[in-house]
């Protein structure tokens, strides 16, 4: 069973070997310092893609992480897919476009905006 570190490690290789994937956004347990993760977590990755579309009909390119045992496809507003691995690691692979980043620039805007004192 690959670790969560391994598996990170494997995913960020093959993005950066990929001309299509332009960012991998980390989120959940395993990305916050302030709250690590424990051995039940799993990896939560956004990719950002240049032709998402490419991403979704073939989603081989997860295969290569390991060996797949199931995979759950959410037809979402981003598309997802829940790897479980030989071993029972887990995957999280939003797949969405550059649109995205800009979505998420303007959540952080607004939050950091709320419950700040007006002048």
């Amino acid at each position: 069973m690959p670790s969560i570190a391994t598996l990170r490690s494997s995913v960020v290789a093959w993005a950066n070997a990929d001309k299509n994937v332009l960012a991998l956004i980390a989120t959940g347990s395993t990305s916050k310092a302030e709250m690590p993760s424990d051995e039940f977590s799993d990896l939560d990755l956004e990719v950002i893609a240049r032709d998402p579309k490419r991403l979704l009909d073939d989603d081989s390119w997860f295969a290569s992480f390991g060996e797949v045992w199931v995979v759950l496809r959410l037809e979402q507003h981003y598309p997802t897919r829940l790897v479980i691995y030989d071993g029972g690691s887990k995957a999280d692979f939003t797949v969405a476009g550059t649109e995205r980043i800009e979505e998420m620039r303007m959540g952080l805007i607004l939050s950091t905006s709320v419950g700040t004192p007006s002048s």
